[in-house]
């Protein structure tokens, strides 16, 4: 059975039966991301968030070491790099040391993925990730159970940054599909018991629906909230404009940009602190506020974090690319990984006490919001899931040419064939609606801007939801 007539049954059953269903798989899912490893690692983080930098980097070398000397021997194209520049696991003393070791990029390895998989892979028992990132670009990697594991363990430390137990009730607006697009009343939520979570259905936020969001929040005993930046500021911009608030003990972002009026309007409307989350889908970094706000903490126990200008390793303070170094994944190892995204090394310890090294704000793309025929909001992160199981696109960009019209142009490798090409238009129609009409134009290349920036999400529609995007965000989006 497929996943698709599994989703398909799953969207045919009354709400209460989605409410078990959910349930039920997040309750099988348990074993997977929340067992031994994870219960081993959430126990060392928090002893090891108290260690100095200089005992955190002590850790983070010898775990370096080991990776690298399994690399040498067992991933043919690491091995490979290294010998070109006549370098060995043996000449990695210190961490400052990296920069003798080159830079790999996405792209490479995509194109070289078995040579970049480690020969005894199968020994990790792997699981297989996607992620398009901000581009749009698809890349299927295989990583370790325990390096996601580690991942849930880092996140669930960030979430007691802000007061959180494990298991505490709290409410998600993220971008899972848990109520059908064609449902159109009430209960716009479903409820997952396995985790204390209350899925709040990000398709379903239209100006009619969003008094029952706040009215059903507000009765809800659960003073926890986490999903994307958009979702909650368009949330916390209805609740301004009702002069209402939601007073809670933390909210939790990730997976866009956070930008300072975006902070200050949900700060303002759920009464408590932002905590925001920087992470890649790849692992080779995450970081993420504590209560001072200043800065990022670097989760330094499974990662290496350079910053870099022309692949070289900048001083602290400058702005440069984030290259980082995951140091659990055995299966499909990513060291020295261009991430795309910018930020830079403080130079200042954090005032909260922790040795864990701090990064500024990270820079990335800022899109606008799709705005839908029937009023609903769709977030860029979204956009970036219809992508991830097709294969053969190298790159890509969306244009929201009007209500019911969305173009994809897509930069394609020969395996983006009639069937790739159906299954993304699918996954938008899954997230958009099937009256959307969706066209995909290939094409040579999709340059920058005049500016040099790539956009890759443009609405050429003037609805409030983009004027509000760009007043709540700032004016920076042109």
């Amino acid at each position: 059975m497929t996943n698709q007539t599994l989703t398909n049954i799953y969207y045919k059953t009354p709400p209460a039966l989605q409410n078990v269903l959910i349930s039920a798989y997040r309750y099988a899912r348990k074993p997977f991301e929340y067992g031994h490893d994870f219960r081993r690692w959430r126990s060392l983080l928090d002893e090891s968030q108290n260690w100095s930098l200089a005992e955190l980097e002590n850790w983070q070398l010898e775990r370096l070491q080991a990776l690298l000397q399994y690399v040498y021997a067992d991933v043919p194209g690491y091995r490979q790099l290294y010998r070109d520049v006549n370098i060995t696991p043996r000449d990695i003393r210190s961490l400052e040391d990296m920069w003798k070791l080159p830079i790999v990029s996405k792209q490479h390895i995509r194109e070289n993925r078995a040579l970049f998989t480690s020969s005894s892979a199968k020994s990790f028992k792997p699981v297989e990730l996607n992620t398009s990132g901000t581009t749009g670009t698809p890349f299927q990697f295989l990583s370790t159970r325990e390096t996601e594991a580690i991942e849930w363990a880092f996140n669930w430390r960030h979430k007691s940054w802000g007061g959180a137990r494990l298991w505490e009730p709290m409410f998600s607006l993220g971008g899972k599909i848990i109520v059908p697009l064609s449902q159109q009343n009430p209960p716009f939520w479903r409820t997952n018991r396995a985790e204390n979570m209350i899925w709040l259905s990000a398709f379903h936020m239209t100006q009619q629906n969003l008094d029952l969001y706040v009215d059903y929040i507000s009765k809800a005993n659960v003073r926890f909230i986490k999903g994307y930046p958009s979702n909650l500021s368009i949330l916390a911009h209805h609740l301004r404009g009702r002069n209402a608030r939601l007073p809670m003990k933390a909210v939790f972002t990730g997976s866009e940009p956070l930008l300072a009026h975006a902070r200050e309007l949900i700060e303002d409307r759920f009464c408590c602190k932002v905590f925001d989350w920087y992470g890649v889908s790849e692992r080779v970094v995450t970081a993420s506020q504590c209560s001072v706000h200043n800065n990022y903490h670097v989760h330094m126990e499974n990662c290496v974090v350079e910053v870099v200008q022309k692949d070289s390793v900048v001083s602290k303070g400058t702005l440069g690319e984030i290259v980082g170094t995951c140091l659990s994944n055995y299966a499909m190892p990513l060291i020295r990984y261009r991430t795309g995204d910018l930020s830079s090394l403080s130079s200042e310890p954090c005032p909260c006490g922790r040795g864990l090294m701090t990064i500024s704000q990270v820079q990335t793309k800022w899109e606008h919001l799709l705005f839908t025929e029937d009023g609903r909001w769709i977030s860029p992160s979204v956009l970036t899931h219809p992508f991830k199981p097709v294969k053969g696109v190298r790159r890509s960009q969306i244009i929201q040419e009007s209500l019911g019209e969305l173009r994809i142009k897509v930069v394609g490798e020969p395996d983006f064939g009639t069937q790739q090409q159906a299954l993304l238009i699918d996954g938008f129609k899954e997230r958009l609606g099937e009256s959307v009409k969706i066209t995909i134009d290939m094409v040579d290349d999709i340059p920058n801007d005049p500016s040099g920036k790539f956009r890759w999400v443009i609405s050429k529609v003037p609805m409030e939801a983009n004027r509000m995007l760009d007043h709540t965000f700032g004016s920076g989006i042109q």
